[in-house]
């Protein structure tokens, strides 16, 4: 029995790796840095934009997107670990943008951040679940 539960946690190991490589850390996600530098803007302002137009709300510290942008593919999400003063180690999530995201948000900017206008611009691109 202890050789097989060994064998299990091995196998819970390599699939938290797997989730951690291909899940949490993305390569294929931006973060809102990124993407704002490209519009010529700091994060901060990027994302009090994104709340002005109603895309996005701040809950425990994470900016979350409302409905319907919640569900358009348009991002994902990191998780960052950190060692407390304690030494104990601690995790934080944050929002980092998807390709499709990206290019939403260069149609917000492009349309001077009318979401309707943006929304024309790419609608085919939006689609949810494309």
């Amino acid at each position: 029995d202890t050789d097989r539960s060994r064998g299990l946690g091995d196998v819970y190991k390599r699939q938290k790796v797997n989730y951690y490589d291909t899940t949490l850390q993305s390569v294929n996600t931006l973060t809102t840095t990124q993407v704002a530098k490209e519009i010529g803007m700091e994060a901060f302002k990027l994302n009090k934009k994104l709340k002005e137009c109603g895309v996005i709300y701040k809950q425990s510290g994470q900016w979350l997107f409302h409905a319907p942008y919640s569900n358009w593919g348009l991002h994902g999400t990191r998780t960052q670990t950190f060692t407390r003063s304690d030494g104990s180690t601690g995790t934080s999530i944050y929002t980092v943008f998807t390709q499709r995201g990206r290019r939403f948000i260069h149609a917000l900017y492009d349309n001077e951040w009318d979401v309707k206008k943006a929304i024309k611009q790419i609608k085919d691109e939006l689609t949810p679940g494309t």
